[in-house]
């Protein structure tokens, strides 16, 4: 049993596929937040995390650390990690426990992996998993609940009491990924020349643009690699979704749109500037038919004739599915008794419940397809800070509580019985 040192509190770790979130427990918010992307010079194998992302340079890869769920590359968590007790927390990680925040269904030896890293490179003196969905509920105060995580997808998860009930799961492939491979799409649509960075200066740009491939040079030297430039498009798309995007109250004001455009009643002159100061204009109805797709089939690609995997070769048609489709069958599927508890608290997080207009929107639509006499409450944290961060801030609130003190994996545990004792201990969890 592993006894929590008031001196050294737990750090708090949340790895997202966008971001880390990581800071004490006991905080009302991470005290730092920094991309989970990492770049590695192929030509050094030096790697670079943090900030140094940002810094364009030739012969670098950057990727995301966590892709799906799974990690692809346990070296740059390493780095992350080292990078985050030093640089950023400033602490010597054998002084403190960590609390790390999961995702359902993390691919398995996910955890072993961590603990190995954790308790034999860090020297770290306890650790515990705790699945986002349920620390989400936490930091509500709750205990049971539906969380609809709007992230890179789209994911239902029932909770109760505490625990994940499996049969009731849902995914969609529509979230942050596909919004972005949209807003690329669009900017093709519009003729739209290659994109300049705020990253880069003026040479750097002129590089970029001419140098899209993995290949070398006439003079021998690589040139910007493929994905360090796919990396600072994101950020491009990113700002686009995060600025422009806005859910329709009613699907038939998109249908009036489309009918009237500048003429309609529902017309807002919405634009966008580029970073080389090329204006978009009247990108409305395209940035609402993108966030469309959150709910009906009437959406910017049905719309534009697209398949979605000629976007994505990772999605498919089949796993685009409406956010009320999959609220409906994790309430219908669970038990009886558990289902109003489902249905009185429906909560939205991840950076996706931050568009404008999709709560009211989705509380309409989730309303709709139940049962008429069914009560649904859609819940939205009150700020975008509990919003984007819940899952850390309910790990925040658990590893503070007294009772929660007994359930840490001790370094002394993990000596005696080796990684598997953590895929032992949270198995069924």
């Amino acid at each position: 049993m592993f006894s929590l040192n008031n001196e050294f509190p737990s750090i708090i770790l949340d790895i997202g596929s966008e971001s880390t979130k990581a800071g004490i427990g006991g905080e009302d918010a991470p005290h730092f937040v920094f991309s989970s992307y990492y770049g590695q010079d192929l030509t050094k194998n030096e790697y670079y995390v943090g900030d140094k992302v940002l810094n364009p340079r030739l012969n670098l890869e950057i990727l995301k650390m966590k892709a799906n769920g799974s990690i692809g590359n346990w070296e740059s968590v390493m780095e992350i990690l080292d990078h985050l007790f030093k640089d950023k927390l400033q602490v010597d990680a054998s002084d403190y426990p960590i609390l790390l925040s999961e995702t359902y269904g993390t691919e398995q030896g996910t955890r072993s992996k961590f603990a190995e890293i954790l308790f034999e490179k860090f020297q770290i003196p306890a650790l515990y998993f705790a699945h986002d969905a349920v620390l989400s509920l936490f930091a509500l105060g709750k205990s049971s609940g539906l969380v609809v995580d709007l992230g890179s997808t789209t994911r239902v998860v029932p909770v109760h009491e505490g625990y994940i009930l499996r049969s009731g799961i849902g995914t969609s492939q529509m979230g942050s990924i596909l919004i972005e491979d949209l807003y690329r799409h669009l900017l093709h649509t519009r003729g739209t020349p290659n994109l300049e960075h705020k990253y880069f200066s003026k040479n750097q740009n002129k590089n970029y643009n001419t140098n899209t491939s993995n290949q070398m040079n006439l003079n021998g030297g690589f040139q910007y690699r493929k994905s360090h430039n796919q990396f600072f498009d994101h950020l491009i798309y990113k700002d686009m979704k995060e600025s422009l995007s806005n859910v329709v109250q009613d699907k038939d004001i998109i249908i009036e749109l489309i009918q009237n455009g500048s003429n309609s009643s529902n017309y807002v002159d919405l634009n966008y500037e580029l970073p080389n100061k090329m204006l978009l204009a009247d990108l409305q109805l395209d940035s609402s038919l993108i966030v469309e797709t959150w709910f009906s089939e009437n959406n910017y690609l049905n719309k534009n004739g697209l398949n979605v995997s000629h976007l994505n070769p990772n999605f498919s048609s089949n796993n685009i599915v409406p956010i009320q489709d999959l609220v409906a069958h994790s309430i219908n599927n669970s038990l009886t008794d558990i289902k109003q508890s489902l249905s009185e608290c429906i909560l939205f997080t991840g950076g996706g419940a931050l568009t404008k207009g999709i709560i009211p929107r989705a509380e309409k639509e989730i309303q709709n397809k139940m049962f008429k006499n069914s009560n649904c409450k859609v819940i939205q944290f009150e700020n975008s800070i509990e919003t984007r961060f819940s899952s850390w801030i309910g790990g925040s609130i658990l590893s503070s509580l007294t009772f929660f003190q007994h359930l840490w994996i001790s370094k002394k545990q993990y000596q005696e019985n080796g990684p598997q004792i953590v895929e032992e201990k949270f198995l069924k969890k």
